[in-house]
């Protein structure tokens, strides 16, 4: 057990009490007691404990999409607002695996960056597709290495962004370009047509991607 005790200096120290009854002839004769000062273990563990808290609280605000996944990946930590996006409860999702999430189409190329950061200790990043209910959207997700003691990483934190206003925009600007360009070499009307078709048709296909 664990006892606090008040310090001169008005702060406090906290003990370890290990209590051993010891017998003789069946019966317990005394109590062998070990005590051990903890307070520097204790005033760690308590600062961890508030720093995580802190970083949650962050975490749950945020208006991105937090998660943690482990070398098996599974998801070990899923923000509310991530979990919002797929329909979910974040404890529907932890514990999960990410291929559970994903089409594998969509699955492979995360599946490959996630290795990287594993593999080299690196932070990657992705500008990806990412189907969720009722809409496609493009997220930018950075991937960042968490290691332990020994400095092997052993899960991964990603941060992902929706970017995909910004996609959609620069697609119909290329648009645009590769239709002005286009146009600048059609001769006829009926040269044009074809063309601006053409254009109009890539754009939306890359819409529905």
């Amino acid at each position: 057990m664990e006892a606090r005790t008040l310090t001169r200096s008005g702060g406090y120290a906290v003990w370890e009490v290990t209590l051993t009854p010891l017998a003789q002839n069946g019966q317990i004769v005394s109590i062998l007691g070990i005590v051990r000062e903890i307070t520097e273990r204790q005033q760690a563990e308590d600062a961890l404990r508030a720093s995580e808290e802190r970083y949650r609280t962050l975490a749950e605000a945020a208006r991105d999409t937090i998660f943690v996944l482990d070398r098996d990946e599974r998801f070990q930590y899923f923000n509310s607002f991530a979990a919002r996006q797929f329909g979910k409860r974040p404890d529907e999702l932890i514990g999960q695996p990410l291929a559970a999430l994903f089409p594998p189409e969509v699955y492979e190329p995360r599946k490959r960056s996630l290795q990287e950061v594993f593999e080299t200790g690196e932070p990657v990043y992705t500008e990806v597709r990412t189907p969720l209910p009722g809409r496609e959207a493009w997220s930018g997700t950075w991937l960042a290495p968490i290691k332990n003691a020994a400095g092997e990483v052993h899960a991964v934190l990603g941060i992902a962004r929706d970017i995909t206003e910004r996609v959609q925009r620069e697609r119909e600007l290329e648009a645009i370009a590769a239709v002005s360009a286009a146009l600048r070499t059609a001769r006829t009307r009926a040269e044009m047509l074809p063309i601006i078709l053409d254009q109009l048709v890539s754009l939306l296909d890359a819409s529905a991607a």
